[in-house]
């Protein structure tokens, strides 16, 4: 069966324990370990698509975030460290360069846990991907918008996944598009299973969640915003959703402010307006655009 290449990839995931231990010690008590650690040389700025940004050519990076939203409810705390060595070229004067990163992330909101590790390859800086494992522990008996009385909505799943991605830019204006395949297995194999990152159901066993998410809009001094457009759909049984929305945000130092709204679809819900908050810190900045 064809793979149906569409997905919501707005919601990280429910966590606990160990994982909200990780996450909230990045996103709280990390910062301190940021103060001084540029000199005035290596916080140079970053280039027009995001002007605010310090680059450095290599070392370890490290950054924090929360979100969330109304339609899917989803509440998260993440944390994401990394590791930045650079190819070729010179980040503080072109956009023309390469670099890779390994790196490690965990989401967490009280009930489910997820890790993700992974090693992101981009060739030339807007062009590249990134590859994967993750394993997420759900401790729950329903996930909004999924009915799971008839899911495996707890539990465990595993997936590897690929992510490729562009990102654009020029006089301000900026385009990024992302999409991403999970190949993801879990053990029950006599009913279907519930996703919780994308609020999909997936065929008994394993299935294939294909992702879209689609980015424009335009940068000017410390303020951004545009338009977002994210899908989702599972190859085998057919299940999607899609969220068609406009954001803004705001960068203050190493804090960036999101907020959107816009209209929510899905199979297994009915339409309806969708809202959506989100708090990312830098704490040492990576390659990445």
């Amino acid at each position: 069966m064809g793979t149906k290449e569409k997905c919501l990839k707005l919601r990280v995931c429910f966590a606990a324990n160990p994982f909200l231990i990780l996450a909230l010690g990045l996103f709280f008590f990390i910062p301190a370990l940021s103060v001084n650690a540029f000199s005035d040389e290596e916080a140079d700025s970053g280039g027009e698509l995001f002007p605010d940004k310090p680059f450095k050519d290599w070392g370890l990076d490290y950054k924090a975030g929360a979100a969330t939203r109304t339609l899917p409810f989803g509440l998260s705390f993440s944390g994401e460290i990394g590791y930045s060595k650079l190819l070729w070229g010179q980040p503080k004067e072109s956009k023309l360069y390469g670099y890779l990163r390994p790196f490690f992330r965990a989401n967490t909101s009280f009930v489910i846990n997820r890790a993700q590790a992974g090693l992101a390859l981009f060739p030339v800086s807007f062009i590249g991907a990134s590859w994967g494992v993750y394993g997420s522990h759900r401790n729950v008996s329903k996930l909004s918008t999924l009915n799971c009385d008839n899911l495996q909505c707890g539990g465990s799943l595993r997936s590897v996944f690929i992510r490729p991605q562009v990102t654009l830019g020029h006089a301000g204006f900026f385009g990024v598009a992302i999409w991403r395949w999970d190949w993801i297995t879990v053990a029950d194999t006599t009913r279907p299973f519930g996703e919780e990152t994308a609020n999909l159901a997936g065929q008994a066993g394993a299935d294939i969640l294909g992702q879209l998410d689609i980015y424009l809009g335009y940068t000017r001094d410390s303020w951004s915003g545009g338009f977002l457009f994210n899908s989702a759909g599972m190859a085998e049984l057919g299940s999607t959703n899609q969220l068609k929305a406009v954001f803004v945000r705001k960068q203050v130092e190493d804090w960036k402010f999101t907020a959107g709204s816009g209209l929510y679809r899905s199979s297994t819900q009915e339409a309806g307006m969708a809202a959506f908050l989100a708090l990312d810190w830098i704490g040492l900045p990576s390659l990445e655009l």
